[in-house]
């Protein structure tokens, strides 16, 4: 059953009903610190974990486009593990774009989202920029995926159904293994490692800048390779859209 787009799931929030899988990860990932991934951006929709971004602007979060089907969500700065929500600033949504193409015809190559928000957020060493590529990574080389998603999956059915949530900020390296059609990044990771159900829209990272963005996998349980937006291939995209937001 292939995952396709569907790597969104709305994860309860409500930390104290998450125990804090030190053992588990993205999927068998590492734990992370903010502090070693602070440019990243928690997004959440009805007080529920949505997606992942990275703050490219002040105000200005690069994520998927699929993350942003529904308006009603909000971005936060500076997360390593839930319980910071409790004290965290909530960011609000000015304007929200997803490219005008996704929709229509569900391209990971248009999978690709921008959020503007109210107010910029304070930078520190708990939040800051992370750049835009200039190319595509190369094939062989390895990135980095950071997220909250899913830790567990059990059985080969959609994962989502019968899985454990993150309660503390994950990473996991990954191999860019192929550049398909318009750009997409076909990425793989070992030791069972693999982004899941509530990673989508957060940053593949190679060599200091954000050269991809979760979008879907080959699977139903977070198996398999992993399909990821391109952010090289739609630089003019990005600039166009963020000047009119």
């Amino acid at each position: 059953m292939n995952r396709l787009i569907y790597l969104v799931v709305l994860v309860s929030v409500t930390y104290a009903e998450i125990g804090e899988d030190e053992e588990d990860a993205i999927i068998n990932g590492n734990l992370a610190e903010i502090e070693d991934f602070p440019y990243y951006a928690f997004i959440a929709r009805n007080g529920r974990l949505h997606c992942g971004g990275v703050f490219i602007e002040k105000d200005l979060v690069l994520t998927a486009a699929h993350c942003l089907k529904h308006q009603e969500i909000t971005v936060y700065a500076g997360i390593t593990k839930l319980s910071n929500l409790r004290k965290a600033k909530v960011y609000e949504a000015k304007y929200i774009r997803p490219h005008h193409k996704y929709f229509v015809n569900r391209d990971a190559a248009d999978d690709i989202g921008l959020i503007r928000l109210k107010e910029k957020i304070k930078l520190g060493k708990k939040a800051q920029l992370i750049s835009l590529p200039t190319e595509a990574p190369p094939i062989g080389e390895a990135g980095t995926v950071v997220g909250f998603g899913i830790v567990k999956c059990k059985g080969s059915i959609q994962c989502y159904q019968y899985s454990r949530s993150s309660k503390h900020l994950r990473y996991a390296d990954l191999v860019f293994e192929s550049i398909e059609k318009r750009g997409v990044l076909r990425t793989r990771s070992d030791d069972k490692k693999n982004t899941c159900y509530g990673d989508s829209g957060g940053p593949i990272v190679y060599n200091g800048t954000v050269v991809g963005l979760v979008s879907s996998g080959e699977f139903g349980d977070c198996t398999g390779y992993d399909t990821q937006a391109p952010v090289a291939a739609n630089l003019d995209w990005i600039r166009e859209t963020s000047s009119l937001m």
